[in-house]
């Protein structure tokens, strides 16, 4: 903390959005080794930043930018729907996907956090929500509804801050692998819930199901897209997960 606090004094505070956008704290001497050893052949692509390489690190994860498949099937979702004059406001996302934004050329987007960060521009809980009704085209969570145990409730308030014919775009991580059925599972300890989560902060088990959780919420039309859609010589380049599903919900 103490050295993070050092290095925004003397960064100016454009630099240092840059230095934690591309998380560049973390393991920056594999990420230029592996740069330098896999620069060719150039057979896989990240989505976000354009890197084009040999393989990713681990196989998942983008040297540049450093993200995972799930925000490169964001990417190609995204890419595939003109965005450019759109209201946006994204809630709790990850760097790499205010890069992707960034990247796309839209400067309408707002993005909504629970807790204060130098990219937040909205600050409070979407179950809670404070914005004028029907006040933007797209909202996406990515990764962020598994979090909220009043999941349904933040649908209801997402869907109100649309406005008509508008488009929430959003995705959980399915697990266990396979998983098909969404549950709440019994835990005693934040340890034990990361066990049987995958993660700390999750509050659900989401299955291929999810999205049925919101069957009240009255979107005119619902579609998943799952990452095994994507052609073969895609979802390879990308490289994508078959296990990443995503809904798009249109009010």
């Amino acid at each position: 903390m103490k050295i993070r606090k050092f290095i925004v004094r003397l960064i100016p505070p454009e630099l240092y959005k840059l230095y934690r956008l591309y998380k560049l704290n973390r393991f920056p001497q594999v990420r230029l080794f592996h740069l330098i050893k896999n620069r060719l052949p150039k057979i896989k692509e990240c989505t976000i930043c354009g890197w084009e390489g040999k393989v990713f690190i681990e196989h998942t994860r983008c040297p540049i930018c450093f993200s995972l498949p799930r925000h490169r099937l964001m990417a190609c979702i995204l890419n595939e729907n003109d965005i450019k004059k759109k209201n946006i406001l994204i809630i709790g996302p990850d760097m790499p996907e205010i890069l992707l934004l960034k990247k796309l050329g839209n400067n309408k987007v707002v993005i909504l956090n629970k807790e204060k960060s130098i990219f937040s521009d909205l600050v409070f809980d979407i179950t809670n929500h404070q914005i004028e009704n029907n006040s933007f085209d797209i909202i996406i969570m990515w990764h962020v509804l598994e979090h909220i145990e009043q999941d349904i409730l933040a649908v209801e308030n997402v869907y109100n801050l649309l406005i008509e014919g508008g488009m929430f775009l959003f995705s959980v991580p399915i697990y266990p692998l396979n998983n098909k059925q969404t549950f709440i599972p019994d835990y005693e300890s934040i340890e034990e819930r990361d066990l049987v989560t995958g993660h700390p902060g999750h509050v659900f088990c989401c299955g291929e199901d999810y999205a049925e959780r919101f069957v009240e919420v009255c979107f005119q039309s619902k579609d998943t897209i799952s990452a095994k859609n994507y052609i073969v010589g895609e979802f390879n380049r990308y490289h994508l997960d078959s296990n990443h599903l995503a809904w798009r919900f249109i009010k």
